[in-house]
């Protein structure tokens, strides 16, 4: 990845453009569309304040299997990571970044609380701005309960369960999101371990059902509308703080909740 400006600063459109290779440092041709999009595009601030899910194509920019760019302003200073995750007929391929944007002053880094905001989807579900967790306001009418394991520990599955409501009442008419019932990017707070998966719908007996994670299955939503309640399965590789960044679509507002986890050790 190379960025336009190469040194970066905030409130500054940039410019992120991404050569493709094989190993045998050749183009890598053609990519399969996965949920609704060829070249997916995470990132996450330090701070655990601003987040963003971004494609060429929100762009009308073409992927190639060569060379592929998109667009974004990052709204305050300091380190982010840059996600990629894309499919090729080998399967799912993945790459992190790391990018330094320069501003007046850094945040301050504390804990993150849990939260939640809304946004309008414009046409085809595009949402190209940051969600910005200290500046964007938060969804008033919108609540989001996770249901988490007592005890969390690294290495092992840990099931969450997701509750949307608006106006105190139980939402059973959230619809897919970039063919998906949930999008989930998980993130260490240090920025080391990234994961994108995806929520599933919750059979009668309350287990989730259909694919969870990137680049098996279509991972898509099996009716049209549903809710409130969407299921989920992290796999948390070491013991650590991370956040849970989920994304839900309920007509044209895009749901985007924040929650801080703690793993323990085996």
């Amino acid at each position: 990845m190379k960025t336009q400006p190469e040194r970066l600063r905030t409130r500054d459109r940039a410019e992120l453009v991404f050569s493709l290779k094989s190993p045998s440092d050749q183009p890598l041709g053609e990519l399969l569309a996965h949920h609704g999009r060829k070249f997916h595009i995470v990132i996450v601030s330090k701070t655990m304040d601003v987040l963003g899910h971004i494609h060429p194509e929100d762009f009308d920019d073409e992927v190639d299997g060569e060379t592929t760019k998109a667009f974004f302003t990052f709204p305050q200073p300091g380190d982010y990571l840059v996600a990629v995750d894309f499919m090729t007929e080998e399967g799912a391929q993945n790459k992190q970044f790391m990018v330094e944007v320069k501003g007046a002053a850094n945040p301050t880094r504390t804990e993150a609380p849990s939260s939640i905001l809304s946004v309008r989807l414009e046409e085809e579900d595009r949402y190209v701005e940051a969600a910005s967790f200290s500046a964007t306001p938060e969804a008033q009418d919108y609540a989001v309960s996770v249901q988490q394991p007592d005890e969390i520990k690294a290495g092992e599955a840990a099931s969450f369960a997701y509750r949307v409501m608006k106006g105190g009442e139980p939402l059973t008419d959230l619809r897919p999101y970039l063919e998906a019932p949930l999008h989930l990017a998980v993130v260490k707070d240090d920025l080391t371990i990234f994961l994108h998966t995806h929520g599933t719908l919750p059979d009668a007996s309350g287990v989730g059902h259909g694919d969870a994670h990137h680049g098996h299955a279509s991972g898509k939503a099996d009716m049209e509308t549903f809710g409130p309640e969407i299921a989920a399965t992290v796999t948390f590789p070491k013991p650590g703080t991370y956040y849970l960044f989920a994304q839900a679509a309920h007509g044209e507002q895009l749901l985007i909740s924040r929650v801080p986890v703690h793993v323990a050790d085996k």
